[in-house]
């Protein structure tokens, strides 16, 4: 069974390309995201719902992943 996708990243598709099953924390692998230096509360979105990083990614999933300031 062939497990690739395509998804749509922040705007930009991306193929998902290992023969297997998906998770959210999968995603960081194929985007260029820094974790190592918080800039505020990082927001997971699968296709516009709050996501997990451990929710299973779908063909034709739109994930967002960006960081929402801090609040002062």
């Amino acid at each position: 069974m062939d497990k690739k996708c395509t998804i749509t990243v922040n705007g930009e598709k991306i193929v998902l390309t290992e023969d297997r099953p998906y998770i959210f924390v999968d995603v960081f692998s194929f985007i260029n995201f820094d974790l190592t230096t918080p800039k505020g509360n990082i927001v997971l979105k699968l296709n516009g719902r709050p996501a997990n990083f451990t929710d299973s990614i779908q063909q034709g999933d739109a994930v967002e992943i960006y960081w929402e300031k801090f609040k002062v």
